[in-house]
This record gives C-alpha cells, structure tokens and sequence, in this order.
C-alpha cells in the first residue's frame, strides 16, 4: 500500500472530527486537504495494473472503454494522473473542466476553492469557480500523455464567464477545433442547467434560447465539419425537469451531438439537505448560505436515475442513424449502481464524491474492487 493510499484510509476515518471544529475552519481544512491530496495522488502511479475483467469493457463510438465508470469533471482538471488512471483500471481519463483562458477559481473568506466533506452523509459540496490552465496548456500535457489499451483521454470544456456571450461561444468553438488536433478521444460540453425564465423570447418555451443558440452554432460550425471521429456529449445538471430531459435529448440529436450526461453538481439545496445527516447539517447550512456552490453524491443518486430514465427512454422513440449514449454522473458508489444504470440503458457513468469514498476504502484497488462486487 502507498503512502497516498494509507493517508486515504486514515483520512476517511478521522473526517468526521473535522465537523467538529469551528465551520470556517473546517471548510479551510477541506479545501486545503483535498488540493493537497490530489497533488499527490496524480503521481502515486500504481506499480501493477488492476485485474479488470474483459466482459467489463464497453465500446461506444468506436472507442473501447476498459469499463462502464471513470472519474467525473473536477478530479484531474490540470491534464495530470493520465497514467495512474489507467493503471487504477478505469474506463477512461477526463481532464477538465477547462476554459479558453485560464481562471483562478471562486476565493472567498480567504478560502481558496472552498469545499467541505458530509462523509457520513456520504455527500460533498464546492464552490470552485472554473479553475484551470486554461485550454493551451491542456493541449501541451495531452501531448506528453502515453495512451494505454482501453482508456481513452476525454476533455471537458466549458465557455468561459469571463468572455461576453458572443465572444465566449466563439473562443469556445476554436477550443473543440484545436482539440480535434489531439489525441482527446472525446469532448464533454459542460453547460449549465437551461434557466426556464432567463433568455426565453416565450414563456411557454422548454429550453432557454441562449443555449439552443450555442448548441446550434457549435453544430453548425464544428459537429458538421470534424475531419475524425471525436464525439461530443453534452453535460446538464442534475436539477432540470424530466420535460426539459426530453426537449433536451431531441435537440442534441436533432444537431448531430453524441450524447448526453445527466448530470453536475445539485443547487436544490432543499431537497439534498434531506440527505444529510443532523451531525452534518450545521456545516452543510454554513456552506450553503455563505458560498452556495454545488452539491454532490449520495442526495443525486435518485435525481440522475430519473433523469437517465427519462432520457433513455425517451431516446427508444427516435430514430437514429448514428451511436447517441445516455452518461449517468451523480450518486454513484457501488456496483449496485453501476446495475442499475445499465437496466435502464445508461452507456457509461461517472464518478466523483464516490471515487474518493471508494478509494478511502480501496485505494487503487477501488474499480477492480467495483467491478467485481
């Protein structure tokens, strides 16, 4: 066992102590902890690879995933820990979310990227803010990155809110354009939930009109010219509506995306505080009403299977004449859940708050272990 893995074990058992300490202080704890923490485990490469079974291999796109999970947006937004990924037996590498300029990220109450853990709760919050290299450092680590049988390299992009729109979207298509020059596999678009009110011409419309305009511009400029095959799947946040679900999968198919990730971080921070425990519940109210940010784990379980549902089911009703694959983020912890997925016709899932539950337990061990149980 690595260092990096006996501190993970420890860890997972001495947390719930920091709930006890001042909230202020406990959130610094958490957010200093964890970007420690990562530092150290993109380099803690395991000396032999996991024993991942070959019937849990997945192919989609003409791309052979190594198996149905891997990591979320969030986890290796600096392009680093490619290598110890695929020695950990995950179904693929996601580097991001990444902006066409680079960000300093959400500081506030002199806490940088402020996060706070719910362990019991098995449930997190962040308050990040987009931080990262930006895009042309991205490119020149994906150049550095040996590719390994079975673990294609994904980039999650996003435009950046420090651009007017127009601008923005236009930086964000040269984005996908530089990336299709990469060794990227494929490209998850990060859009925030479609506001129901803001931007709508109608108020009886589904979708915000902004985001049918990017999607729109992005499939007519870049979807309908790709020289290779590099699939795009959008990402959506766990708290729209399962009519907006299905406005949204028609739109995406109608432009010729490949597929869809239901979905980000929660903001219904109501109905996830059913979830949280009563020893947890005073920092959980402390991180919401100072920094808001999104929530994460165990609360979304139900949200992303709903939505997935919804959406797989709704799909079954199109006709398609290319791959469309429905991507499950949000809750996910056990093999259990990786079944329940695929019964309803979710194509791949990803994990975050449960990745490093999991690994506290498990360490490099954690999708072999996942996988088998």
């Amino acid at each position: 066992m690595s260092i990096v893995e006996k501190f993970a074990s420890f860890e997972k058992d001495f947390r719930p102590n920091l709930l006890k300490l001042p909230n202020w202080f406990a959130v610094k704890l958490f957010s200093y902890g964890r970007k420690q923490f990562l530092k150290r485990l993109y380099q803690d490469v395991p000396k032999e690879k996991a024993n991942i079974p070959e019937t849990a291999s997945v192919k989609l796109w003409g791309l052979e995933f190594n198996c149905p999970i891997f990591n979320a947006a969030g986890i290796f937004k600096s392009g680093k820990g490619y290598e110890m990924t695929a020695r950990q037996g995950a179904g693929a590498f996601l580097i991001g979310t990444i902006t066409h300029n680079k960000r300093n990220g959400n500081l506030k109450n002199n806490i940088l990227h402020p996060f706070a853990a719910y362990p019991n709760s098995y449930a997190a919050s962040n308050w990040m803010g987009l931080p990262n290299d930006g895009i042309n450092s991205i490119i020149s680590k994906l150049s550095e990155i040996k590719k390994q049988n079975k673990c294609p390299i994904g980039v999650s992009i996003s435009s950046s809110p420090d651009f007017p729109e127009k601008e923005g979207l236009k930086f964000l298509i040269e984005d996908f354009q530089l990336l299709e020059k990469t060794q990227t596999d494929f490209i998850e678009l990060n859009e925030s939930c479609p506001n129901v009110n803001h931007g709508k011409t109608d108020p009886d419309d589904i979708l915000d009109n902004h985001l049918i305009y990017r999607l729109e511009k992005i499939s007519s400029i870049f979807l309908k010219s790709r020289i290779r095959n590099l699939p795009v799947i959008l990402k959506f946040s766990n708290d729209i509506s399962p009519e907006q679900v299905e406005a949204i999968v028609n739109l995406c198919v109608e432009l010729g995306f490949d597929g869809i990730n239901f979905g980000n971080t929660s903001i219904d921070y109501l109905f996830c505080s059913e979830f949280i425990i009563k020893e947890e519940k005073r920092l959980y109210e402390y991180f919401i009403s100072e920094f808001s940010g999104g929530v994460s784990g165990s609360p979304l379980k139900e949200k992303s299977f709903n939505l997935c549902k919804t959406a797989t089911t709704f799909l079954k009703t199109k006709n398609l004449n290319k791959e469309f694959h429905i991507i499950r983020t949000g809750g996910i912890f056990s093999n259990e859940d990786l079944q329940k997925s695929k019964e309803i016709g979710v194509s791949l899932n990803q994990w975050f708050t449960g990745y490093f539950h999991n690994f506290g337990y498990y360490g490099h061990k954690l999708y072999e272990i996942i996988i088998d149980n």
